[in-house]
């Protein structure tokens, strides 16, 4: 399971009742998902909750939070936390890394909108530089938090290659035009989960 970063971000999780305002308050509904989910699901299911780590903008939920509330979604029942980074509406380029492609996104705006693109661009887009696995020092602060709370972890480990040109994972392809996703590796405590 996913949670959008909405219910956990200070910024955007505004609420006045026991759901809002605290790290632990705004965690509460996700900590509630996955305690129902456990309960209606066997044991051998792991339940899987993939969660910011950092959204990357001032306001938002950075990565002593999100250790908070990793430990309260694994004490309410999930077997393995996946982190992630950014925060689309707020921050679309913080999983994106490396050389913006404007010009590309200038050519694919509709006429009126190329110019603006091409002028503005750098300005409204921001340029953030490309780290090989930047997810990985987050991704290792969790592993650290979590250790002996019989939680599994997924730390992504490899950028893989695109097959027709070689861009890294994270950089924009220029033969399929696409982004390609990361690998993770998964580790556990729990050898039930492991042996997979």
């Amino acid at each position: 399971m996913e949670f959008r970063p909405g219910n956990l971000t200070p910024l955007i999780n505004r609420r006045t009742d026991g759901y809002g305002g605290s790290t632990e308050q705004r965690a509460r509904f996700p900590a509630e998902v996955v305690s129902a989910i456990r309960d209606a699901v066997p044991a051998e299911v792991p339940i899987v909750v993939k969660m910011n780590a950092d959204d990357g903008f001032s306001g938002g939920l950075h990565i002593d939070e999100a250790l908070r509330v990793a430990k309260l979604l694994v004490a309410a029942g999930a077997d393995a936390i996946v982190p992630s980074f950014g925060y689309t509406s707020l921050n679309g380029f913080g999983m994106l890394r490396g050389d913006v492609p404007l010009a590309q996104m200038a050519e694919a705006m509709p006429n009126g909108s190329k110019c603006l693109v091409r002028l503005l661009g750098r300005f409204l887009v921001p340029t953030i530089p490309y780290e090989h696995t930047f997810l990985l020092d987050l991704a290792r602060r969790f592993v650290d938090a979590l250790r002996g709370s019989g939680a599994m972890w997924a730390v992504p480990i490899r950028s893989r290659r695109c097959r027709r040109c070689s861009a890294l994972a994270a950089r924009r392809c220029s033969s399929a035009g696409r982004y390609y996703a990361s690998r993770s590796l998964f580790a556990s405590s729990k050898p039930r989960l492991g042996s997979r």
